[in-house]
């Protein structure tokens, strides 16, 4: 009601709606004819129109009834409106659940808080409520939080609730017990990568990955009681470990779990990488799925005889993992169980099992795997990449083999069948034959009809099992032969192919296709350069000498001990990213006039990371890992190598950078991604020496408009 009389009031005020006799008298000489309108059309409530006439006092009243409704309408649209809490306390709001309960909501003012006390209990109109939840999204983006507290009342959090929280160090509880009771909402995220370069987008990948409501995961530091916790005991008393109870937390280096448990849920340890032991009692009788993925430095787990099932991805990427104990109760062993566990040797499989799941033992160290006769199902991609298996047993009771069982084992001799010939339903790629040259047969490995007396002898060339390597499933022509190989001026051994010009050659890889380089970490059983290389212009073999005119495709790819490179005059091509994941390179003289920026070359100098576009130029990229703090100075140029002038800086380069302060870009700059500054929360200012922004900058270079200075000259002396 205030409110509309406000708006009565300054209706009234307004001389071209006030009626007639209102009007303050005209100056001498004004005109006395009132300011007439065209028919004016004001829409009524339902379909009607009514026609205003010219006068005067007409037009006001009907403009004051049309705000009339039009406030009213607002006033009904505030009724519907619903804020997302019932009261606040202290610092935090609450939302009302029940008659003695209350949900923790969120709030824009919690983006200030460095720490946060979760209370176990709030008052209300002089009546008690227990904090039972904290809600989606409560605490998601506080990027300065530091310490949460969590209380022994709450049993349920939402998803995202501490999501971007990237300063969260310390997630303190009041229990063991209580932490193991919380249920932790996983919250679906849609993600869409590109892989793009220079602008030009190559693939899209669309996916979607969970998204985890426990602090601890964002922090990694477990506390109870002002405690920090290295030496993990579940007590007794609890019967259930909560999904994603501890994922995440790298301070845990032991867990005795006591035998009042009998279930460990999904991702409840994943993640725990300083995880060195675990014991399980025989009162477990399920282990979730990815329950101990990523616990690294796990060497050796006891699986007892009442766990019915090895779920999925329970010890995937356990890298340091060198034996686990399947007991015979095992009936099914999960997609991706054991994948990646690059030290497991002693896996042996039970008599029990039925199943063996999708990529179960990929990437595995097991040397010779004798499959048991209870196993009738065996995954795709099983023992994918198993690159120290030289045999395998596989019994009659096998009905259906999938695709790439057995891809990748580069040093595999005999597959021994007992059945006679290949089964209904096994796939018929299913040891990956497909795509081989004439010159040999991956199925001459196969023995059939063999079982454990089988003769153990086999004519496979093993070099030509390295060669032939599978087209298809790569994706693309591998490149595995070289002619010559030859050690250059600076020391590193380099590997040449012949071109169709007879007198030049081209720098290859010794034996595998590049993209596997860094997935299965073989560079053809040679050692990848390092040091400081100097590319020859030459090179002399059984007494030819050859111009060398090309680098490969990825022929560096993560040479991680490369620090300086030559390149000499003689180079017109370099092939995509030939020096991709070089990170200590630091030192570039180019003297080719080949084209550089598909050649993926990093360069650190000082604080930044530049990317070589030519021989002349570099563009400001992300470290990666997103660190830079401070204030920082754009040079105008780098000296590494060759000089190079910065012209550009990367999309999203300083992103996320929460300890930025401010930045100082140079007259050199022509180009700027976009985002280049989102979300640096502490960035004060940008000092730009250019006077305005140049032609050419992306137009959301700086979306949270953070403050620039044009013309910043002084920064600059």
């Amino acid at each position: 009601m205030l409110c509309l009389l406000y708006i009565q009031t300054w209706l009234s005020r307004c001389s071209i709606l006030q009626p007639r006799a209102m009007r303050e008298p005209q100056s001498v000489g004004a005109s006395n004819r009132i300011p007439r309108f065209s028919l004016i059309d004001i829409p009524q409530l339902g379909s009607r129109r009514t026609k205003v006439a010219h006068d005067t006092d007409a037009v006001y009243k009907t403009m004051k009834r049309v705000l009339a409704v039009l406030f009213a309408t607002m006033l009904v649209g505030q009724a519907w409106a619903t804020k997302n809490y019932d009261f606040k306390s202290e610092m935090l709001y609450y939302k009302i659940v029940d008659q003695s309960t209350v949900q923790l909501v969120g709030s824009d003012t919690y983006k200030k808080l460095v720490s946060v006390i979760i209370p176990e209990t709030v008052t209300y109109k002089k009546k008690n409520y227990t904090v039972v939840r904290i809600d989606d999204n409560a605490f998601s983006n506080c990027r300065v939080l530091e310490y949460v507290s969590i209380p022994v009342s709450v049993i349920s959090i939402g998803g995202n609730a501490f999501e971007g929280c990237a300063k969260l160090k310390k997630a303190e509880f009041a229990s063991v017990e209580s932490l193991c009771q919380i249920k932790f909402t996983d919250t679906k995220m849609e993600e869409t990568k590109q892989i793009q370069y220079q602008g030009r987008v190559y693939e899209t990948i669309k996916s979607t990955k969970n998204v985890n409501s426990n602090p601890l995961f964002y922090a990694h530091h477990l506390y109870i009681n002002g405690k920090e916790i290295t030496d993990l005991i579940i007590p007794k008393g609890v019967t259930n470990i909560s999904n994603r109870a501890f994922c995440g937390c790298s301070s845990i280096t032991s867990v005795i779990i006591s035998e009042s448990v009998i279930s460990i849920g999904n991702y409840a340890f994943e993640g725990c990488t300083n995880l060195v032991s675990v014991t399980i009692p025989n009162s477990i009788t399920s282990i979730g799925a990815y329950a101990f993925s990523e616990c690294t430095e796990l060497v050796s787990i006891n699986i007892p005889n009442t766990v019915s099932e090895i779920c999925d991805g329970t010890f995937r990427k356990c890298s340091k993992l060198e034996s686990v104990s399947i007991p015979n109760s095992i009936s099914k062993i999960g997609y991706s169980a054991f994948y990646g566990c690059e030290n497991l040797i002693d896996a042996a499989i039970p008599n029990s099992v039925k199943e063996i799941g999708v990529s179960a033992f990929g990437r595995c160290k097991i040397q010779t795997l004798d499959i048991p006769s209870s196993v009738e199902k065996i995954g795709d991609n099983a023992f994918i990449s198993c690159l120290d298996l030289t045999q395998v047993k596989i019994p009659a009771s096998v009905k259906i083999m999938g695709k790439d069982v057995l891809s990748n084992c580069l040093n595999l001799k005999n597959v021994y069948c007992e059945a006679s010939e290949k089964p209904d339903g096994w796939d018929t790629y299913w040891i990956a034959d497909k795509q081989l040259s004439k010159s040999f047969s991956r199925n001459e490995i196969i023995k059939w009809g063999n079982g454990e007396n089988a003769e153990k002898s086999s004519t496979v060339n093993e070099e030509n099992v390295v060669e032939n390597l599978f087209q298809e499933w790569v994706g693309v022509s591998p490149e595995r032969y070289y002619d010559f190989s030859a050690v250059c001026s600076s020391g590193q051994t380099l590997y040449f192919k012949y071109m169709f010009n007879p007198k030049t050659v081209r720098i290859c890889m010794p034996m595998w296709y590049p993209d596997l380089v860094d997935e299965y970490k073989t560079y053809g059983n040679c050692e990848k350069p390092k040091g400081n290389l100097i590319i020859p212009e030459t090179v002399t073999y059984e007494g030819k000498t050859y111009i060398v005119t090309e680098i490969s495709n990825k022929v560096f790819y993560n040479s991680k001990g490369l620090t300086s490179v030559t390149i000499p005059t003689s180079i017109n091509s370099i092939g995509s990213d030939a020096f991709a994941g070089c990170d200590n390179l630091t030192s570039v003289t180019i003297n080719s006039e080949a084209q550089i920026n598909d050649a993926g070359i990093y360069l650190k100098k000082g604080q930044l990371w530049y990317y070589v576009l030519d021989k002349s130029t570099v563009s400001v990229v992300s470290d990666g890992n997103q660190n830079y703090a401070g204030d920082i100075v754009i040079p105008s140029k780098i000296t590494a190598g060759n000089t190079f002038s910065v012209i550009g800086i990367g999309g999203y380069a300083f992103a996320e950078c929460i300890d930025l302060k401010s930045v100082t870009i140079p007259n050199t700059i022509k180009t700027i991604g976009e985002n280049a500054f989102r979300s640096c929360i502490h960035l004060t200012a940008i000092y730009c020496q250019a006077k305005s922004e140049p032609f050419g900058w992306n137009a959301n270079w700086n979306p949270n408009k953070y403050k620039v200075v044009w013309g910043a000259i002084d920064k600059f002396k």
